[in-house]
């Protein structure tokens, strides 16, 4: 096995502290910065939004305001967006007819497809073709987005 020329060792020693020192430095100012929070989120994925969409949440910090309707303009288009009385996408959810089938889609933001119109969100795809494909008179699938607390706290209440 070669020996390493001492210079060289005295480089790459260099080089590693330097890094080092970089990663702290990003690791302080990451800290100190704190959490970007769903705006950033938002305003990195659309062009426009409108903010009366949103309401405040103590613990998933934004979610889906009730009885809102707004617009949302990302790179793939524009989109109207409306919400029902419990925060979710779609019209209102009244009593449960007799006959009427109804599912509830958790997700992400695919289930919520805001970059889509209602109809054309995959929940609406599914709703209108098992609808068609088992002969039901209605199926009404609601549509909620799940981030990753509530989603832990979902699971939690599950498991308890």
């Amino acid at each position: 096995m070669a020996k390493v020329p001492h210079s060289l060792r005295a480089r790459l020693a260099l080089a590693a502290a330097g890094l080092g020192v970089a990663l702290v430095l990003a690791e302080v100012g990451l800290r100190y910065m704190g959490p970007l929070g769903p705006e950033f989120i938002l305003d990195g994925a659309t062009s426009f939004y409108d903010p009366s969409l949103f309401v405040d949440d103590p613990v998933v910090l934004k979610r889906l305001a009730p009885n809102a309707q707004g617009t949302i303009r990302t790179v793939e288009g524009t989109t109207q967006v409306r919400t029902n009385a419990l925060g979710m996408r779609g019209g209102q959810v009244g009593t449960k007819q007799q006959g009427t089938q109804r599912v509830l889609a958790l997700g992400d933001s695919f289930t919520l497809g805001l970059q889509v119109l209602e109809n054309e969100t995959w929940a609406a795809q599914l709703s209108e073709g098992l609808t068609a494909r088992l002969e039901l008179p209605e199926l009404k699938i609601l549509l909620r987005l799940l981030n990753l607390v509530e989603l832990m706290l979902l699971v939690q209440l599950i498991q308890s």
